[in-house]
C-alpha cells in the first residue's frame, strides 16, 4: 500500500493509504487506561491498542473511505468521503461527541441530531501537552455549509459557546458568528 498521509497526536498516530484504509497505533506505555480485558462500554474491545501501525479494520467502518484523520491527546477522529465522523479514545468531558464521557475503543459514528445530516469537511482537535490536563481536550467540526460545531472540555470557554459548560455532543457555535461563514479551522 502507498501511504499518502501521516498524522500524530501526543500518544497516537495514523497512516492513511491512497485507497482510504487506515493504519493506527498508540503508545501503550503512555496510555492511561487499562489495556487488559474488554471494555464494559458497549462491549468495545480494548485489544485493538497497538504500538505498531496496525490496519484498523472494524465493521463500523465498512463501506466508508477514510479521507482524513485527526489525532488529539488521547483521541482519534476519522473523516469519511461522505462527510461522516468517527471518534474513539478518551471520552472524558465529552470530547468524542457521543453523549457521554466514557472511553471508546472502536471507531464510533458521531451521529447526533445537532448535526442534522450535515456533511463535515474538516476537524480540529486540541492536543494538550500538559500531563495534568491531557484529557481536557476538545474538538471542532466544520460542515460544508460553513457551520461550526464544538464538543468536549470548556472550562476556559474554548468551545466558543459563550459559557464554560462542557459539551458531550456537537454543539453549534453561533456566538458572534452571525452572518459569517467559517471556511477553515485548525
Amino acid at each position: 500500500k502507498t501511504i499518502e498521509k501521516i498524522v500524530t497526536g501526543n500518544n497516537n498516530g495514523a497512516l492513511i493509504a491512497t485507497d482510504g484504509t487506515l493504519f493506527w497505533f498508540l503508545s501503550q506505555k503512555n496510555y492511561p487506561f487499562s489495556v487488559k480485558g474488554i471494555s464494559s462500554y458497549r462491549l468495545r474491545n480494548i485489544r485493538m491498542v497497538k504500538d505498531t501501525p496496525t490496519l484498523l479494520n472494524h465493521s463500523n467502518l465498512s463501506g466508508h473511505t477514510i479521507t482524513n484523520v485527526k489525532a488529539g491527546a488521547l483521541t482519534t477522529y476519522l473523516l469519511t468521503a461522505e462527510g461522516k465522523v468517527f471518534s474513539f479514545g478518551n471520552g472524558q468531558y465529552g470530547t468524542l461527541g457521543n453523549g457521554d464521557s466514557l472511553e471508546v475503543y472502536i471507531p464510533t459514528l458521531i451521529d447526533h441530531a445537532n448535526l442534522n445530516g450535515k456533511k463535515i469537511v474538516d476537524i480540529a482537535v486540541s492536543s494538550n501537552q500538559n500531563s495534568s490536563s491531557i484529557s481536557k481536550s476538545h474538538a471542532l467540526l466544520l460542515a460544508d455549509d460553513g457551520s461550526l460545531y464544538s464538543m468536549g472540555s470548556n472550562e476556559a470557554g474554548q468551545l466558543g459557546l459563550g459559557d464554560s459548560t462542557n459539551r458531550y455532543v456537537p454543539s453549534l457555535v453561533s456566538t458572534n458568528l452571525s452572518g459569517k461563514t467559517v471556511v477553515k479551522i485548525a
